[in-house]
């Protein structure tokens, strides 16, 4: 783990808590991106524009910096026992006067759930916005505090002409990518697996029961539903096309894919 500089906190600011999330990235990363939640990533997004400076609660770690770099683990206060959750809020009451934050000036903003609550609420004093919400109103509760006013998270309509012509302007305009920048490409997966996930669950909040549609393309495939997702192998030939090979079940280790199927 790789601890940054540390920062003062001004006399009188808020500061955020964020409980980290079980859903991370499979390699080392700063805490900001490890936890790949979309409740974290919006916790944090908050925090950001909101607190003078924010934390997140890691159940292995205490209280770590959105700046320091994990390793990634396997751990939740939703394992541990009510003793070792209490000795968990004591070591981070402890972090927390030790950078100073817990004078009376300064305003502790807890953005976690009932299990980071519990223990901590019990030893100093935090506010809690979100008490009581449930998941779904959590992320609506976030985007409405996040999306500036006449603004939408969600995509915004475009009519079939205009992206047909768009998909054509850029199709022209892409360059066939070298070998390494494909590599690269295939390497970034994960971290694509990760906003979708969490673009998805914060669609599915706000339209539960939305079917899954895989757009129309600008080469006349219409509009279809999604019928089944699969791991595969991807072997682009350039920035727009390539092949899938399919991989036998159980052996996903070789996969840089996750492949979308449509019903045919």
């Amino acid at each position: 783990m790789t601890t940054s500089s540390e920062t003062a906190v001004p006399h009188g600011a808020a500061v955020g808590l964020v409980g980290c999330s079980r859903l991370k990235l499979p390699h080392a990363a700063p805490a900001r991106r490890l936890y790949a939640s979309p409740l974290f990533r919006l916790a944090a997004r908050f925090c950001d524009s909101t607190c003078e400076r924010w934390f997140v609660l890691s159940a292995k770690h205490g209280l770590l910096d959105p700046d320091e770099v994990v390793e990634p683990y396997d751990l939740t206060l939703k394992r541990l026992g009510r003793r070792e959750r209490e000795a968990w809020a004591g070591r981070v009451v402890r972090q927390l006067s030790e950078r100073g934050l817990l004078d009376t000036g300064h305003r502790l903003v807890l953005l976690a759930g009932a299990d980071y609550a519990g223990p901590l609420a019990r030893r100093i004093r935090i506010e809690q916005p979100l008490k009581g919400l449930p998941i779904g109103l959590r992320l609506a509760w976030y985007r409405r505090r996040l999306t500036p006013a006449g603004h939408s998270l969600l995509p915004q309509h475009q009519p079939h002409s205009e992206r047909t012509d768009m998909a054509r302007k850029k199709k022209l305009a892409a360059p066939t990518p070298s070998a390494a920048e494909v590599e690269r490409a295939c390497r970034a997966a994960p971290a694509m697996i990760e906003d979708l996930i969490a673009r998805l669950q914060a669609l599915a909040a706000a339209a539960p029961g939305a079917h899954v549609i895989l757009s129309k393309d600008s080469e006349g495939n219409d509009f279809s539903p999604l019928f089944r997702l699969t791991l595969g192998v991807y072997r682009p030939h350039d920035s727009w096309r390539g092949e899938v090979d399919d991989l036998p079940e159980g052996q996903g280790a070789g996969a840089n894919a996750v492949v979308l199927w449509p019903m045919s």
